[in-house]
């Protein structure tokens, strides 16, 4: 079979930087589900071609459709901006009526087999992990059988959608061959340009943060590859000149015994790396000990899940961590010279304004690296979404939000209580983003005119443009010709 997959042409904004500068700036990696994705199917004997339209057009996409001629068509799909991937969709299924479509990714694990409600040209929604699944469905529609029998599959049958019982998510993930993007052009990518890759070491969540959806595609089973297995892959890209790694796992230390068992591996094969952990650990699962390993393997920098400054809302949020722990990884953290950053978020379940000052407080206390402040977006089938239907109310229908990438998203108050209202949330979160904006600034430009650019920083465009400039390199060129 041949199957093409379509990674759609969506990257939120960031709030510190406006959309028409984001674009001038290539995407950051490829996508890591997909490629996985490939590698299976490949050893399943099926042809395997990948679009990214984040670097190629939607003419492009139609010219590789008609050459290629797939079998199946596969979007991956997040649950925001999903009505111009449902557009993208119609359009294609117009030219090419009888392509079976099928879908997958956070946003079908999120709302099952809604999807096929929302776009009724999808012909096939993959819930959750997809990789047996898609096995399973390519199978049926080679041999024209029946679709009951796949587990986690959403389909249609004489206009009715149905439902087949989820698939259990997969325990031994060292079964799982790891993604080597030979359909992706890798060259383009920051990752790449960086000398980095990006992996995944773990699946799973068994926290019950309100605000986190992960636990819908992923699982709230914890499940490991082996220290061995996640070696064998740092190896695999060592061998290509590869030294820098992301490791982009939602719990990376829930098992300090398996980190310290791949921290040994890696120096005792004496590879010479650097691993950041952009995703954020938790606190709480940090011990001096495991901190120094860490740093020893090649951990350069992490981030750091701390959300609120105040302890009733961190209660409310269900994070079940404490302030005592936050200063203790900060500290051994920057003892081993680890960088750090810690993240925040402003909107939060039961939060007022005073509350929210905490926050503020809290991140001007803490002696990270870095800060970073989000709004907080309710997504489907988290407790967030559904507390707000009773205890507040959506200042922004779900419907428009989800669809909308450009940075005002990232600012503006999706909902409201009678405790704290839009224009408190507005405030707060100016005065979280400011605050990151300074230390970003102090963190790379030296005095005097680090002061200058914070004072400018206040205009999203002006500190957009200080952004691009970094991202750009052009700080590095300025000071090399200054030094000459």
């Amino acid at each position: 079979m041949r199957i093409l997959f379509l990674i759609p042409e969506i990257r939120i904004a960031r709030y510190t930087l406006p959309f028409w500068l984001k674009r001038l700036n290539p995407p950051e990696s490829p996508h890591l589900g997909v490629a996985q994705l490939c590698e299976i199917l490949k050893q399943n004997g099926h042809l395997v071609k990948v679009i990214d339209l984040q670097l190629k057009n939607k003419a492009y996409a139609n010219r590789i459709i008609k050459k290629f001629k797939p079998n199946v068509i596969g979007f991956t799909i997040t649950s925001y901006c999903t009505e111009k991937v449902y557009n993208h969709i119609r359009k294609i299924k117009e030219q090419h009526p009888r392509t079976p479509i099928m879908v997958g990714g956070a946003h079908p694990s999120c709302v099952g087999k809604d999807v096929l409600k929302q776009c009724e040209k999808i012909d096939f929604a993959v819930v959750g992990e997809g990789e047996q699944t898609i096995i399973e469905l390519l199978n049926a529609i080679k041999k024209n059988k029946g679709f009951s029998d796949i587990d986690g599959l959403g389909w249609r049958k004489n206009g009715e959608i149905i439902a087949n019982k989820p698939r259990k998510f997969i325990d031994n993930l060292d079964e799982v061959p790891f993604p080597k993007y030979h359909e992706f052009n890798l060259p383009k990518y920051q990752d790449w340009k960086q000398n980095s890759i990006s992996m995944i070491t773990s699946r799973g969540c068994p926290f019950s943060c309100v605000y986190c959806s992960v636990f819908q595609s992923m699982g709230k089973k914890f499940r490991v590859r082996t220290a061995e297995n996640v070696v064998k892959e740092i190896e695999y890209w060592h061998k290509r000149g590869i030294k820098k790694f992301n490791f982009n796992d939602d719990c990376f230390t829930l098992k300090p015994k398996r980190v310290e068992e791949i921290c040994d591996l890696i120096l005792k094969k004496k590879l010479k790396i650097e691993y950041r952990l952009y995703n954020g650990i938790r606190v709480d699962l940090l011990t001096k000990e495991l901190v120094h390993k860490m740093k020893l393997a090649g951990c350069t920098s992490t981030s750091l899940g701390i959300e609120t400054g105040n302890e009733e809302t961190m209660r409310h949020i269900k994070k079940n961590i404490n302030f005592d722990q936050v200063f203790k990884a900060i500290k051994w953290l920057k003892e081993e010279k680890i960088a750090t950053v810690g993240n925040f978020i402003i909107g939060h379940p039961y939060e007022t304004y005073e509350k929210g000052l905490d926050t503020i407080k809290m991140s001007e206390k803490i002696e990270t690296d870095y800060i970073n402040f989000n709004n907080v977006i309710p997504y489907p089938g988290t407790e967030l979404f559904d507390w707000i239907k009773t205890h507040g109310k959506f200042t922004i229908s779900p419907e428009v939000y989800l669809n909308n990438v450009s940075g005002k998203r990232m600012k503006m108050p999706l909902f409201e209580t009678k405790d704290f209202s839009v224009k408190e949330r507005e405030k707060l979160l100016k005065k979280g983003v400011y605050n990151f904006r300074k230390r970003y600034i102090r963190s790379k430009v030296r005095k005097p005119f680090s002061e200058i650019l914070v004072y400018l920083a206040k205009s999203d465009i002006a500190f957009g443009l200080i952004e691009t400039a970094k991202n750009m390199k052009i700080f590095t060129i300025i000071k090399k010709s200054l030094m000459k």
